[in-house]
């Protein structure tokens, strides 16, 4: 069998014909972290990932009271099926008002949240949400800690970093993303896990 010409050519480019191996990026990476194996530094790197956790805030305005008991009873459901989810971390609920309720959950990782989020029955009510609110919203990031944000930070990471969700009758504040600020002095917090 007779070498490839152009692997040859590019090969005495980069002066490393007969073929040897590279220094993979692993070794590189040694090189950077003297003492500690390119392993370690991988498995260091996956670690890390894995223990920041997710924070996510979500709000949501119901447009008529006429779709509250299906919206109580989905959001029941939801709460327990974040409690016993695998990888969640923490859940909290907050009634605000003029039918307007936040939920804020630390999660291990972003697969957790999202394997909870295509379950049953948080699945169907999303379904539902983009009908019944006039107003929706979502945040997520990371942080060193799984504790979960007060109400104010939350809603000023939604303002700055939050994005609408679809709803088929928005609100102006929902086109213009003006998302107000939870009034906690009648809203009830509730911390479920």
């Amino acid at each position: 069998m007779r070498p490839n010409p152009s692997l040859k050519r590019d090969c005495h480019r980069q002066g490393t014909w007969p073929a040897r191996p590279s220094l993979s990026s692993s070794t590189s990476r040694a090189k950077r972290l003297p003492g500690v194996s390119p392993l370690a530094q991988t498995l260091g790197r996956k670690f890390i990932r894995r223990v920041m956790p997710l924070i996510s805030v979500t709000r949501l305005r119901i447009r008529s009271a006429w779709y509250m008991p299906a919206f109580f009873l989905q959001s029941f459901r939801s709460a327990q099926q974040a409690k016993a989810a695998p990888g969640n971390l923490a859940v909290a609920v907050l009634n605000d008002q003029h039918r307007t309720f936040w939920t804020c959950t630390a999660w291990s990782d972003q697969e957790a949240m999202r394997a909870y989020m295509s379950a049953e029955p948080h699945r169907s009510a999303m379904r539902q949400l983009a009908h019944w609110c006039d107003e929706a919203s979502v945040v997520h990031w990371q942080q060193p800690s799984a504790e979960l944000p007060q109400w104010p930070a939350a809603h000023e990471r939604m303002q700055s970093e939050g994005r609408p969700s679809k709803v088929i009758h928005p609100s102006e504040s929902h086109l213009a993303f003006r998302v107000a600020m939870p009034n906690l002095s009648r809203a009830k917090p509730v911390r479920l896990k």
